[in-house]
């Protein structure tokens, strides 16, 4: 007889569990507003687990087409987005999907930021942020009417947010015995079990 495993089963061991979410959660409430020509944003660090990024955003706030980019620490661009003020509107932010998500490491520091080359006013603060990532510091490039990677401004807690993402966040299930494995487990059971059966008949006693 084959022995097989439910694909339901396989499908439920291997699968990796995942949360959608978004960078910050409370921009609008965030009080002052300040006018900026630069490019500004905030760095962030990454938790224990990796982020999938699947969208760009940016405070429905902006009044004209803005730019908003993702960096590694060494300005490195990953990716940049332009948002018109007519793109999908949701949770306070203008959204745009990207073609392919991009992959953040986790235990890593990041830089996103939001530029308009007609200046914009945006959320300047202290904002809160998902709890998959922390807030390092707001960021910030210094040189006007230019899309640039920012630099950290060492203001620990503060942000410059016009910038948002969208993510996914990828938890990795516990590894499981591979499928061939998990058969071989089970047919060893059942050969254990025979055994055992032959060996209680051939040691009980007879019945006169």
């Amino acid at each position: 007889m084959k022995t097989t495993i439910p694909s339901v089963i396989i499908a439920l061991l291997f699968s990796a569990q995942s949360q959608a979410s978004v960078l910050v959660t409370n921009a609008d409430r965030i009080s002052g507003q300040t006018f900026f020509m630069d490019t500004v944003g905030y760095e962030f660090l990454v938790g224990p687990n990796p982020l999938s990024v699947t969208g760009l955003g940016v405070a429905n706030i902006e009044t004209s087409t803005s730019r908003v980019g993702l960096w590694a620490l060494n300005g490195s661009l990953l990716v940049s987005a332009y948002i018109p003020t007519n793109s999908l509107n949701a949770n306070g932010y203008y959204w745009q999907e990207l073609a392919s998500p991009i992959l953040l490491s986790a235990s890593t520091a990041y830089l996103i930021a939001a530029y308009n080359p007609n200046g914009q006013y945006w959320y300047n603060g202290f904002p809160t942020l998902s709890e998959d990532v922390s807030l390092v510091s707001a960021a910030r490039n210094s040189q006007q009417l230019v899309f640039s990677a920012p630099s950290s401004l060492n203001l620990p807690g503060r942000g410059i947010v016009g910038a948002n993402l969208e993510y996914t966040a990828v938890i990795e299930s516990p590894s499981v015995p591979e499928p061939s494995g998990c058969a071989l487990i089970g047919l060893g059971g059942v050969l254990g079990l025979g055994g055992y059966r032959r060996r209680n008949r051939a040691i009980a006693p007879e019945i006169v």
